[in-house]
């Protein structure tokens, strides 16, 4: 973990500033957390591997369907 940044928002937080639900929100960062590219804490949320997390956001955005 040589480049860990932290993200301190709740979930509910989180969803309200994207703009989408708190169900969306929690599927979507466990999707995250599974693939390793975040880790989950309370009030909080570790990006572990920010290159790859940006590749996955620009693949999605290029892809929604994905």
């Amino acid at each position: 973990r040589d480049s860990v940044r932290s993200v301190r928002l709740s979930q509910k937080e989180l969803a309200s500033i994207v703009g989408i639900s708190l169900g969306t929100t929690q599927g979507a960062l466990r999707a995250l957390a599974e693939a390793g590219l975040i880790e989950r804490r309370y009030r909080e949320v570790l990006v572990l591997d920010l290159d790859r997390l940006v590749d996955v956001a620009q693949v999605r955005h290029q892809n929604p369907s994905n």
